[in-house]
């Protein structure tokens, strides 16, 4: 029922979008295909197409709207490529829309995942099927579409989708990620966004100490250096050791960021991994991108298992607080009323709760009864079978009269209002009731 009431509720926020939510994407994947024909090749950066992780994050922002953008952002790929016929363009430009429409409808319409990535499970959903499976099926589509024309051999068409499936995966971990981690929630203040409760993505936290920003400052800084004199597959270690770092220092916000820092300086320190790039050994290259991937997605995981864990920890303190703040509130109700109230425990026998209004009535600590549960009983006093002491829980309620004798010798007439407390299974559990005390109580 609730992820119904999500889905109706997101469905009116994204009528409410702004009216530049259809022209913006149309625009901004325009803007990437140009930089990905014709800057991206000259300065050997980055190994991604710039479209696939914009059209991710916008997507899961502002909905389907995104795909004519996306689709024009395709066929301009096609067109600076120039390897296909003017009348396959549509064809050809179409796995990219798929991939990006499988990625909102996999995990928002029916994992109904929260896109700004607030824990351990909605990142791990994320990566797996906002990312990883809808870029597999659309990166499959693409080549295949190639194989079956005969513009490829069996041999490219393995080498070309590890490749291209790693640098996608790069491209999303550097830029979608951060994207939907840090910006989701500031959009969603603004109307601009079709999310719900985002919450805020923060790198650092507010307070933080000068020492605790020189350290996050100046341990990232050294270790991304050191990784830059480094071949790929020895900087691999390092990079794992800053993203483990990051997780457990700061956090999911954290790692993140790091996790972006350390795609970015390896694909900046290896020029040879472009997307179509011709290399001498174009499947290490996948394999080191497949590397940097993995050790990517484990800092963010990581990060965003700390990050669950500090998050439970602070909520059951706060719980923790809350509950004996109103246990402290009740007792002082308690505490002042005339009446004694309490609550036993029939197996093992003992007292759960009494309040103070017992020390003035038996004359003993309400600690003594605590340690004690025969103290409750013991200062009864019975002479023989009394039938006002006779109790049977399981009438229901009852109401006995007896005599307390108080350790000064003195005694206290009261009248016991008890019933019983029974579980699921009709058992009875525990009693309770109220104590008054009617020594001075007119005849």
């Amino acid at each position: 029922m609730e992820g119904n009431l999500d889905r109706v509720y997101t469905s009116f926020r994204g009528d409410r979008l702004p009216w530049w939510t259809w022209v913006l994407p149309v625009i901004l994947q325009c803007g990437a295909a140009l930089f990905d024909a014709y800057a991206s090749p000259a300065l050997g950066f980055p190994p991604w197409n710039m479209t696939t992780p914009l059209a991710l994050a916008t997507v899961h922002w502002w909905g389907p709207r995104v795909l004519p953008g996306v689709f024009a952002g395709s066929l301009m790929h096609i067109h600076a490529a120039g390897n296909a016929p003017l009348a396959w363009y549509p064809i050809a430009a179409l796995p990219e829309p798929v991939m990006v429409l499988l990625s909102y409808a996999f995990f928002n319409r029916i994992l109904f995942g929260s896109c700004w990535l607030p824990d351990l499970k909605q990142s791990f959903r994320f990566l797996l099927f906002g990312a990883c499976l809808p870029v597999s099926l659309g990166i499959f589509q693409s080549h295949a579409q190639d194989l079956l024309v005969a513009r490829s051999s069996l041999e490219q068409f393995r080498i070309s989708v590890l490749t291209e499936w790693s640098a996608s995966l790069c491209g999303i971990l550097a830029l979608t990620v951060p994207l939907l981690h840090f910006l989701s929630a500031p959009l969603e203040r603004r109307g601009w966004s079709r999310t719900i409760g985002a919450s805020n993505g923060r790198i650092l936290p507010r307070r933080i100490s000068s020492m605790a920003m020189l350290e996050t400052v100046t341990i990232p800084s050294i270790l991304l250096f050191s990784a830059l004199l480094l071949p790929a597959s020895s900087a691999l270690p390092v990079f794992a050791l800053i993203l483990t770092w990051a997780a457990l220092r700061r956090g999911s916000g954290f790692a993140i960021f790091n996790s972006m820092l350390v795609i970015l300086v390896f694909c900046a320190s290896n020029p040879f991994l472009p997307v179509g790039a011709a290399t001498d050994s174009p499947l290490a290259a996948a394999v080191q991108q497949l590397g940097i991937v993995l050790v990517a997605s484990a800092g963010i995981l990581a990060g965003a298992a700390i990050s669950s864990l500090i998050h439970q920890i602070r909520s059951l303190q706060f719980s923790q607080k809350h509950s004996q703040l109103e246990e402290n509130r009740a007792q002082e109700l308690t505490d002042t009323l005339p009446q004694l109230f309490y609550l036993h425990q029939i197996h093992p026998p003992r007292t759960l709760y009494v309040n103070r209004r017992f020390e003035a009535i038996w004359g003993r600590k309400v600690e003594d009864l605590y340690r004690n549960p025969h103290a409750w009983s013991d200062a009864i006093e019975r002479d023989g079978d009394d039938p006002d002491l006779e109790m049977d829980p399981e009438a229901g309620e009852w109401t006995l009269s007896y005599r307390v004798i108080r350790p000064d010798g003195t005694s206290r007439n009261v009248v016991d209002h008890g019933f019983p407390i029974r579980d699921e299974e009709g058992n009875i559990i525990r009693i309770a009731g109220m104590i008054e005390d009617v020594t001075r109580r007119p005849s």
